[in-house]
Order: C-alpha cells, then structure tokens, then sequence
C-alpha cells in the first residue's frame, strides 16, 4: 500500500504536473522512484525496531517480525545503490561521471547523497560481520538515523518531481521525519516508558549448565501467557551486561515471581553468572505468540522441545497442571545427553495427573536425533490432525519441520520460537 501511493504521488507529479515523457529519461525516472522506495522501505525498518505491540501482533510474534525486517533492509540497501547506479547509466558520458555521482564534489545536494549512501552501506556491513564485538554493533546500528538525516537534506535540496509536487514532498519528507521520531522513541522512551516492569533477583540456582533467576516485583508485576518472553536488563551490577536480552519465562503465570532459565551459551549468558541476588533487573514486555493460549482450542498437539527450548513449555505445562484443557498433548524433551536433561523431573511431576498429556523423554546419545516418522508411532491418530509447537536449536526445528511437510502437514500446522537477536 505504501508503495502503490507513493508511486501514484509520483506518476501524478510527472505526468499531471511536469507532464514529462516518462521514456525520454528512462534510467533518471527510475532512478528517482527507487530512491523513494527507498525512504519508504528504511522508514519502515525503523518503525518495525519500535516493538510496538501492534508490528508484533501483525506478524505473530516478534521472530517473524525481524526476519521480514531483514528482507526490507536488504531491498532498501539495494534500492539505495540502485539510485545513483541508475542515474549514472542515463548520464555516463565518461570517468569523471563516476567521480561526480559516487564522490564529493561542489554540488551539496549530491553530497548529502553520497555521505548517506556510504554510511549506510558501511552500518550494513558492519551489521553482517559475525565476529564485531557487542558494543561496536550496538553502537553502529545507532547511527542509521544519521543516514535519514543527510537524506532529509539530499531530498530538500532536489531539484524536479518531490519540489514540483505538494503533496510528494510532504509524503516523502513525511516518512523521513518520522524515521527520526521512532528512533528517538527507540533511544530516549522506549526503554524508560514502554512495558517496563522492575524487578529484584531474589534467588539463584543452578541447575546442571542452566541459571535460574527468580525475580520478585518491584511495583506493578507483569502479566503474561505461558510461553512468552521478555527483555530483562541488569541495572546496577557492573559485572552483568545492562543490555536488553530475551529470555523466555519459564515459569507458572500464576506465580508470584518470574522464572528465567538461561543456559550458559554466549557472550551475555556467561555473564550472568555474576548475577548476585538482590540485583534490580528491568523487564521489558511480554512478547511471543507462541503461547497455549493462542493455540488452546486445537485439541491435539505436539510439543517439542530441544535442550534449553524447553523453557516456554515449562509454563505452558505448569499452566495445563493449573488449569487443564483436556486437549491431547504429546511432550517430547530432547536432550544431547541425559546430564542435560535438567528440566525432567519437572516435567514428569506436572504431568503425573494429567491424563491426556503424555510425555516422552528422547536423548540423542542413545536413541539418536527425534524424527517425524519416530513421532507418528507414538499417536493415536492421523498427524495430518495435530498442531505441532517446536522451540530448540534451529537446525533442529527446519528439520523437523521439513519432515512433517514431507508428510503432508500444512505449512501453518507447525508453529516454532525462531528468536536469533542480538541483545540491544
């Protein structure tokens, strides 16, 4: 819908008003669109990095969100380049019109271009390489507003179609301004006045590779659906990274305080172990839609678990313990080996009582990797009927999910966490 406007902004303001041949330039005309689409693409990363509970609750979740926030990155740095690329292959009439389109010169509208472009392809870069160090990668990715800003500035400065129309300068400039509110609501507001819930880190234990952190509220405590996660954040222990991580609640929603299981992993998680009770944590959310309440009238499922994946269907299971639906769950707990299955005593004692919730422990060291096939033995009915939850390692969880299409389930039947984000 974005697009579609913008182009229609755009034909009216070349056709109804400069009444210009669209073919007599071609490459320049396409040129100028695809740097609108452009703005039009980076505006919307910026309010996709917002977390507003409405982006989450279009896209179902906020693993989903990112990975549509990655595609329209990559189409924006494409656009961008396009742009110039464009207007050069209309305007070549030697080397030095590579020099005048892709370097600094007198002319301040082409300038501003340029500094854009180049630091924005710079933050690119820097975003994709693995092996940058935390702070460098937060750091950069602050200054992506700086690319709006010169962009605010190369498009006042334009000569042709966003002058010679109201309405398109308005539009444009419009998607720019407001990249810059939802960057400063991201930095300043965000992290002071959006879901913010403080907490005190009342308990420590460790459990084989994983800490538990059992937080008690501070005011007012959150309200989540088993399966949820949140952002939490050390606010006064210099030894913890003070940076927002999710985590998933592991705990029954109907206990006073919160539950977090972090297995020892990375960078941040190792650090925990310098958490100290008492410690104030901040907890930004919740978020996910990978929660029983959102799938609590498909009355067969199967949950799958692989390793610390484990953590939001140890409250969904301490919810069914509460509150039992009577839907026909199958529980797989996959573990590498039996010292890393630390959540099974647990597990087995919250489903002592429920009848219809069967639970099957699977240790790769022994009986090898879980399949599809090796699940559909255990049923009772066609698989083609059940609603299939996985949360573990992400080969894992494609795997498994090729597999049950390989068996005829529908794309939407399997439902998976995939929440690969560095903290922020």
């Amino acid at each position: 819908g974005i697009l579609l406007i913008t182009l229609f902004l755009w034909l009216y303001a070349k056709l109804g008003i400069e009444k210009v041949n669209l073919f007599d330039e071609p490459f320049e005309n396409l040129a100028q669109l695809f740097g609108f689409f452009a703005i039009n693409f980076f505006t919307i990363n910026f309010i996709l990095a917002t977390r507003a509970y409405f982006v989450e609750r279009l896209f179902g979740g906020l693993d989903k969100m990112y990975k549509f926030h990655k595609m329209v990155a990559r189409i924006a740095f494409t656009l961008a380049w396009a742009h110039p690329i464009l207007i050069l292959l209309e305007r070549f009439v030697g080397i030095e019109s590579i020099q005048r389109y892709f370097w600094f010169g007198n002319n301040l509208r082409s300038n501003w271009g340029i500094l854009g472009l180049y630091l924005m392809s710079l933050l690119v870069l820097l975003s994709l390489t693995k092996f940058l160090p935390y702070h460098i990668w937060k750091n950069s990715h602050r200054l992506m507003v700086l690319v709006m800003v010169f962009v605010f500035f190369h498009v006042v400065n334009s000569p042709g179609s966003v002058n010679s129309s109201i309405l398109l300068k308005i539009w444009i400039l419009g998607f720019i301004v407001v990249s810059i509110i939802c960057w400063i609501y991201i930095e300043f507001i965000y992290k002071r006045f959006g879901p913010v819930y403080y907490y005190k880190l009342s308990k420590i234990n460790k459990l084989g590779g994983v800490n538990e952190l059992y937080l008690e509220p501070q005011n007012k405590p959150m309200i989540y659906a088993p399966g949820q996660f949140t952002f939490i954040s050390f606010l006064k222990n210099k030894k913890v990274s003070s940076e927002l991580h999710p985590f998933t609640i592991s705990s029954n929603p109907h206990e006073y305080y919160i539950r977090i299981s972090a297995k020892n992993s990375g960078d941040y998680t190792s650090t925990l172990a310098h958490a100290t009770e008492g410690d104030l944590v901040k907890l930004i959310g919740p978020y996910g839609y990978f929660t029983r309440n959102s799938l609590i009238d498909q009355k067969k499922q199967i949950w799958i678990a692989g390793g610390i994946g484990v953590t939001p269907f140890l409250s969904m299971l301490a919810a069914e313990k509460d509150e039992p639906t009577g839907n026909n769950i199958h529980f797989y707990y996959s573990t590498k080996t039996e010292e890393d299955a630390v959540y099974k005593d647990e597990i087995l004692k919250n489903a002592e009582n429920l009848s219809d919730l069967k639970v099957k422990l699977n240790v790769d060291s022994i009986s090898g990797y879980l399949s599809a096939k090796s699940i559909t033995k255990d049923l009772d009915y066609d698989i083609k009927e059940a609603r299939i939850l996985i949360c573990g390692p992400t080969q894992m969880m494609y795997s498994l999910k090729k597999q049950f299409i390989e068996l005829g389930l529908r794309n939407e039947q399997i439902v998976f966490e995939d929440f690969a984000l560095k903290p922020v």
